[in-house]
């Protein structure tokens, strides 16, 4: 087994110390506990390379969860095909689902209705005319 202790700063990081991540390497799985903000560059200092088949977040503060968008990205942009498990606190998808619901130049209509009722905020480019402003 093989740990690599990526971020051990807690919520503030240092010039020397990032955010909250620790690689595990054990027998042919390589987990990933809690991605804070600056993941991916450690995992490049400490040659860890990305291939994670598993995420464990441990709380939704953002020192170990921030660094997860750009991860999920970089293997995005790289086609990245096998698969991948994340496992977060009860309740971690409603939370992420109600927190912003987005959508481009549409009509109203009652998929964008769905997506924005219960959303923390909603962010709609919509083009109308004055007269259906309400």
């Amino acid at each position: 087994m093989r740990v690599t202790f990526l971020g051990t700063g807690g919520a503030v990081p240092t010039v020397q110390r990032g955010t909250s991540a620790i690689l595990v390497a054990r027998e042919g799985d390589r987990l990933l506990f809690d991605c804070g903000e600056g993941t991916q560059r450690q995992m490049m200092r400490y040659a860890t390379g990305f291939d994670v088949g598993h995420v464990f977040i441990t709380h939704l503060h953002g020192d170990h969860v921030l660094g997860l968008p750009g991860l999920l990205q970089t293997w995005d942009f790289n086609d990245r095909e096998s698969p991948l498990a994340v496992h977060a606190p009860a309740g971690t998808r409603e939370r992420v689902e109600r927190l912003v619901a987005a959508t481009g130049d549409t009509r109203p209509c009652e998929g964008v209705i769905a997506a924005a009722t219960d959303a923390d905020l909603l962010i709609h480019d919509g083009t109308f005319a004055d007269d259906r402003a309400e």
